[in-house]
């Protein structure tokens, strides 16, 4: 007899994972099945695999409480073959969807426990999700009380958002294309899928349903002049050394380079070059990475960056950046090398041109090796960590990444991006995916409607 309690073993028949080829081939994985056999064995639960002839085998299993996942054809020789007091999921064979087996499995593991697990149902791309499952952050069921579910947008949300307690979404994955920015108006700019509008929609429609995080906090971060403007209003946090402070880069917004008035802008935002210019589009589209540093004020003259554009101070920062990731009210980061001072960078590359026109997804030339050790003591831990609970007050949001420089002569601390639900791989999974359940479940916890 299976021990009572929740389920803790996954058994698959043949036929869910396998499709019969000619009687000359091998059987081929059924499509999608590579993503749920992943899934499985990220799991937390046992996983089997039952073939034909290894029903006889049931008693490997026979001390877990188990689920198993049959084809409808085949259900009553399983149910003939195994302990009754198991769980059956038939599926179809003619419509055989393995999106949505993870549902049905953590819907029974929320069915057993109740309010004793949080069911998060999550909505992503599959590479981010899969380094995720890899790194044990979206288990089927987690040692803190917590159940992962990938959501099936094409099947019907009633049916799995009445059941789970959380959605978990990264609403960037989900860009279908991006207009030219109009910020502070309720214009829309950003076109997400339809099966992303679907499920907005539905959200929309049930206040009720806990959220981590509603995309309107999360569009601000896609424009950075929306960006620029929340730094602004953070409240003056100072640094240690004496009289730096934390701030945003210094930053003007443009529509144009050859605008009689742009060194009129430049001047009255105290911009001199070099400087760094980026589209005001910070993701969703591929001309978000289009970026330029200008060395000589003629460079602007038809600088090729998407407009509207924003025009950033060049911060000389010894080729130090810190990455901080914040997960609910824990705060890590990471030291990472970067590009050198700007006449530095110049004579690296080696031009007499004046700008470099880049890609920010591909690395610029970096510094020299990173001292660690003397990169951080430059930088003050307090004032950081004030900065990080100031973020997530003025956004609202549960999972933030946002990159320091340390400003070379001025030791003034400049938050040069932000951004939502970063990777945080630079964090060992030991203390990054139980920060990352906590946040989770705190934000549930506190929520506010």
């Amino acid at each position: 007899m299976a021990r009572q309690g929740f389920t803790r073993a996954v058994v698959l028949d043949e036929a869910i994972v396998f499709q019969q080829c000619d009687e000359n081939a091998a059987d081929s994985l059924r499509p999608g099945a590579d993503k749920l056999l992943i899934r499985l064995s990220c799991s937390g639960l046992f996983v089997g695999l039952f073939f034909r002839s290894d029903l006889s085998a049931r008693k490997v299993l026979s001390e877990a409480q188990c689920v198993v996942v049959c084809a409808e054809k085949n259900l009553e020789e399983f149910k003939a073959s195994l302990d009754s007091s198991w769980n059956f999921i038939a599926v179809e064979n003619s419509t055989l969807q393995l999106e949505s087996l993870p549902f049905a499995i953590t819907s029974l593991i929320k069915k057993e426990l109740g309010n004793k697990i949080t069911l998060v149902g999550h909505c992503m791309n599959w590479n981010r999700e899969k380094d995720l499952l890899q790194r044990g952050a979206l288990p089927f069921m987690s040692t803190f009380g917590m159940s992962f579910t990938p959501l099936d947008l094409s099947s019907s949300l009633d049916r799995q958002l009445s059941v789970v307690d959380i959605v978990l979404n990264k609403a960037t994955d989900e860009i279908v294309s991006v207009s030219k920015v109009v910020s502070n108006t309720n214009e829309k700019w950003i076109n997400f899928s339809d099966r992303f509008n679907k499920l907005e929609r539905y959200l929309q429609e049930h206040p009720d349903i806990h959220v981590v995080d509603p995309t309107n906090r999360v569009t601000p971060l896609m424009d950075r002049v929306a960006t620029q403007s929340l730094l602004e209003e953070l409240p003056l946090i100072e640094v240690a050394a004496g009289g730096a402070i934390v701030r945003p880069p210094r930053c003007v917004k443009v529509t144009g380079f050859d605008d009689a008035a742009l060194f009129d802008k430049l001047k009255s935002a105290n911009l001199v070059v070099p400087t760094i210019v980026k589209p005001q589009i910070a993701c969703g589209a591929s001309e978000s990475h289009t970026m330029a540093i200008v060395f000589e004020d003629r460079g602007y003259s038809n600088l090729a960056v998407p407009l509207p554009a924003v025009i950033q101070e060049y911060v000389d920062h010894q080729s130090v950046i810190f990455k901080f990731y914040v997960l609910g009210e824990q705060v890590f980061y990471s030291t990472r090398k970067s590009t050198p001072d700007a006449v530095v960078l110049r004579t690296m590359i080696n031009t007499a041109a004046p700008i470099i026109v880049f890609d920010s997804l591909k690395t610029l030339p970096t510094g020299r090796a990173v001292d660690e050790k003397a990169a951080e003591s430059a930088l003050d831990i307090t004032a950081m960590r004030s900065t990080a609970a100031a973020l997530r007050r003025k956004l609202g949001l549960t999972i933030i990444g946002f990159d320091v420089v340390v400003h070379s002569h001025t030791r003034d601390h400049v938050i040069v991006d932000v951004n939502y639900f970063p990777t945080f791989k630079d964090v060992p999974d030991t203390e990054a995916v139980p920060a990352f359940w906590k946040a989770l479940q705190e934000s549930r916890n506190t929520r506010t409607i």
